[in-house]
């Protein structure tokens, strides 16, 4: 409650406490870990959220949460294992898919990726998340039908997120399909005018058009 009213102070006040009461307090460990990660300290999060997994290593969340600070700290090789033990524990976890797929693409493993994300939408469908991740994975592979495909689904799914318009502008412009690029990219810069997807794909759509 603390934290949700942003009284850190007091809450890192009484989980400490809880920690002096119970050492084996894996949620005391979680939400000490979740505050130091809250306020950019990612290199303390994963030493708390070890400490939680310690205690009680078959919660999902732990193990997610794990991985994003990893993640964060650019430690994709530890991130990975930690997003597959999430998922391991279970296996109907979708971030824990879209995570796992977004560490395997910045390890540039996009076949690995492009699973994770195949699996995340086998659950939920509608998952803009996995959709733009597996976009991407197709426009990196120059499927750019298949590109198209995807990134219109994830607009459908999530209208005002600017990478997915972003991402169908970049999937058009591989296929010439220049008008179509350049209404998805008016789409995304009304959402987002600072988005470098956007910016990248229209400097290469003025220099289609001999701008």
């Amino acid at each position: 409650q603390q934290v949700d009213t942003q009284q850190m102070e007091l809450a890192r006040r009484n989980l400490n406490k809880a920690v002096t009461m119970d050492s084996t307090s894996a949620e005391a460990y979680f939400q000490l870990g979740l505050m130091n990660f809250k306020n950019q300290h990612p290199d303390s999060a994963v030493t708390y959220f070890r400490q939680a997994i310690r205690h009680d290593p078959k919660k999902p969340l732990y193990f997610l949460n794990l991985g994003v600070a990893h993640f964060q700290l650019k430690q994709t090789d530890k991130s990975i294992p930690a997003f597959r033990s999430a998922i391991a524990l279970d296996h109907k976890l979708v971030i824990g898919h879209v995570l796992l797929g977004q560490a395997l693409v910045s390890e540039d493993s996009l076949a690995a990726a492009q699973k994770s994300y195949e699996t995340a939408l086998t659950i939920d469908p509608a998952n803009a998340k996995a959709l733009r991740g597996l976009g991407f994975i197709h426009l990196r592979n120059q499927n750019f039908d298949e590109a198209v495909s995807v990134y219109k689904m994830s607009t459908s799914s999530e209208p005002k997120n600017a990478d997915g318009w972003a991402g169908l502008g970049q999937a058009y412009l591989g296929q010439r399909n220049l008008d179509d690029a350049e209404a998805a990219f008016r789409k995304a810069q009304a959402i987002d005018p600072n988005n470098a997807t956007l910016k990248r794909g229209m400097e290469t759509l003025n220099k289609a058009r001999g701008g």
